[in-house]
């Protein structure tokens, strides 16, 4: 009965829901859980030293409570080295995301346990924590938030984290090793698939080769999510669609906020692939390629007095010392603030004149441009006046000063180019010749009329053309 409820448990957390795990990681779990001939023994998983730790460890008590050597061995079993004071969590197998879910068969680490560690090792004395990684994923639900809550942790406290993988940060591994501040691999690791998978499975076939014939009787359209046949349904698969999707989307933003370098939109660019270490380094998908002797040799002479948080607005500083030594520190920053504060508030000052100063010059703009359209207009009708002067004195000297046609002529002309009036003044100039030769001819004054009238047309018809 037993084996039975951890074979149900392990289903449940393996099939029709969102994954952050790899094809092959899951691939042993699945094809045991599917073979009719599978055998089952419960397996009692031995208690860490660690768990042990946690089940024991007060939080509330202070650690300068415990004496030297009592506190050594405590942080050994937390997985501190007491000389160097920087821890190791190890993370491997499936992630799920609380302790016990699933028993027995399966290399297990929750989120919780993560985070509980992470803060005892904080609570320690840890001035550097080693996430130390081989494992392909697991469980979506609370990956993220636990992801972002280890970063806080390490922000809060002024401590280095760093990921170590040794095999494989695959799914929600690499959501795991994005929390630290740092990523190192060694060259024969993979690191990637960021995406998300669901693996369905229908016994309809199954259960119909062995004989069996399921009706279902049910209040409410979604209980089930079989058709008569035994097919999926297809708002069901559009459901299950739409899960993965969102469940990819935080995703992506989890990693984008820990690896803001990355970019989101190369994080989508690679499509859940899984990169060799070389692969991973120039996707920005890790920090550094080393191996473990060299990483703890880096993890040990790196600076850790100083950790600036990615997720907050603030530098948190962890300094070594007496309460004196900090103090003074902490003046020396507050002299810091104090100057920066008075060099911003001199700028807001100038920023303010200067402001004043080209709200006085728009206005200085805006009245010369206004004068220059004025200026601009009064020249261009005094062009006006001369031109419509000088053409008025080649037609007076050619019709006479008090011709009643003249004023006719020059509205009729004025669009015209001065050549092309300069040709009908010289046209007039000719008819008016001919007129005066005609009236000694015929010696007719209704003739010079009509003549006028004839020649006034003529010019209104080319002055027209001429536009």
């Amino acid at each position: 009965m037993q084996s039975n409820r951890v074979l149900t448990r392990i289903s449940e957390k393996v099939f029709n829901r969102p994954l952050l795990i790899t094809e092959v990681a899951l691939e042993p779990i699945a094809s045991y859980l599917k073979s009719p001939n599978r055998t089952f023994n419960v397996v009692n998983q031995e208690i860490s030293e660690q768990e042990k730790l946690l089940q024991e460890f007060d939080f509330e008590k202070r650690i300068d409570s415990y004496e030297e050597e009592q506190l050594k061995r405590m942080k050994q079993r937390a997985g501190i080295n007491p000389d160097t004071n920087i821890g190791i969590i190890d993370v491997s197998g499936t992630l799920v995301a609380k302790a016990g879910q699933v028993n027995g068969c399966v290399e297990l680490t929750s989120y919780e346990k993560l985070k509980k560690l992470t803060a005892l090792q904080i609570k320690l004395g840890a001035k550097s924590i080693v996430y130390n990684i081989d494992s392909g994923g697991g469980e979506a639900y609370t990956a993220f938030t636990s992801a972002r809550q280890l970063r806080k942790m390490a922000d809060d406290a002024g401590i280095k984290t760093f990921a170590y993988v040794d095999g494989c940060a695959c799914s929600g591994a690499y959501m795991m090793a994005s929390a630290a501040h740092e990523i190192v691999s060694n060259e024969d690791s993979d690191v990637g698939s960021i995406g998300v998978l669901v693996q369905l499975v229908n016994p309809s076939k199954h259960l119909e080769k062995e004989g069996f014939e399921r009706t279902f009787i049910t209040a409410g359209d979604n209980k089930v999510p079989f058709d008569q046949d035994g097919s999926f349904k297809p708002e069901f698969i559009e459901r299950i669609q739409k899960g993965v999707n969102e469940t990819y989307v935080k995703f992506v933003d989890a990693v984008n906020d820990l690896r803001p370098s990355i970019g989101r939109e190369n994080i989508i660019a690679t499509q859940a692939s899984v990169y060799d270490a070389k692969e991973a380094l120039n996707l920005g998908l890790i920090d550094k390629i080393m191996e473990w002797e060299d990483f703890e040799k880096y993890v040990n002479t790196s600076s850790t007095t100083q950790t600036v948080s990615t997720s907050s607005t603030y530098t948190q500083i962890k300094t070594e010392g007496n309460m004196q030594e900090q103090i003074t520190e902490l003046e020396g920053l507050q002299a810091q603030v104090s100057d920066l504060t008075t060099q911003l508030e001199e700028k807001s000052v100038a920023y303010d004149a200067l402001l004043s100063e080209k709200v006085e010059l728009e206005k200085h703009i805006q009245t010369l441009t206004q004068a220059n359209e004025t200026l601009s207009t009064q020249l261009a009708n005094k062009e006006k006046e001369v031109i419509t002067s000088a053409r008025k004195a080649k037609l007076e000297e050619v019709l006479g000063k008090d011709n009643e046609k003249i004023e006719d002529l020059l509205t009729s002309t004025e669009k015209l180019e001065e050549s092309a009036f300069d040709v009908i003044v010289s046209t007039l100039g000719v008819n008016v010749d001919m007129q005066a030769q005609a009236h000694e001819e015929v010696g007719d004054e209704g003739q010079e009329a009509e003549v006028q009238l004839s020649l006034a047309e003529q010019l209104a018809e080319r002055a027209k053309s001429q536009k």
